[in-house]
């Protein structure tokens, strides 16, 4: 791997992500409190799910990378510049980085992606293009996390939407030592 991602692995070994600023320079961010989603308080709202029902999503892990993390960048204030595209486009080649999409009538329309690292799934962003795509992505990322043996969704920041599924925050110091713990072990995301 290029140096530039070996840093990009060793922010997120010591609690840190990057992010851009307005003029496009990536530094290194670390929020306390921190914004976690442990798998075990994982909860789905009832009208989302009799919603989903009707599986209106095609939903896939790994298809397409590239465009989600395109995708999530088109808005009008992001922290994502082309460094951080083309280093987590580097780390998804060697199995670090992930992605999950949804699909309607062969079209895009909603995904997330983050980092794996041991029990923890590193949340980095979400976007839709359909009602509730981007939700739907990360009922699948939960299923896959029940699956393969995960612990936490380290989400950086709670909000609303994540606050329904059961986000909070807590110290930084508890959320490392939880990342310390679940980094030990081997998961699997794609079941």
């Amino acid at each position: 791997m290029s140096p530039l991602a070996d840093r990009y692995l060793a922010l997120y070994e010591h609690g840190y992500f990057p992010m851009a600023d307005d003029s496009g320079k990536v530094g290194a961010f670390c929020y306390d409190p921190r914004g976690v989603l442990p798998v075990a308080e994982f909860h789905i709202p009832r009208r989302l799910e009799r919603w989903l029902r009707a599986r209106p999503y095609q939903i896939t892990c790994n298809q397409a990378f590239p465009q989600v993390i395109r995708l999530c960048g088109e808005r009008q204030r992001t922290w994502l510049c082309a460094e951080i595209e083309e280093t987590f486009c580097e780390l998804h080649r060697h199995g670090w980085a992930h992605s999950l999409e949804a699909w309607h009538q062969g079209q895009l329309v909603g995904g997330l992606y983050g980092m794996t690292l041991g029990g923890t799934f590193c949340g980095e962003s979400m976007f839709h293009r359909e009602p509730h795509a981007s939700k739907a992505c990360l009922i699948e990322l939960y299923q896959r996390m029940v699956q393969g043996g995960f612990d936490l969704i380290d989400c950086q920041e709670v909000t609303p939407t994540l606050a329904q599924f059961g986000a909070r925050q807590i110290r930084f110091s508890e959320y490392y030592g939880l990342f310390r713990q679940y980094r030990k072990k081997e998961c699997n995301l794609n079941g």
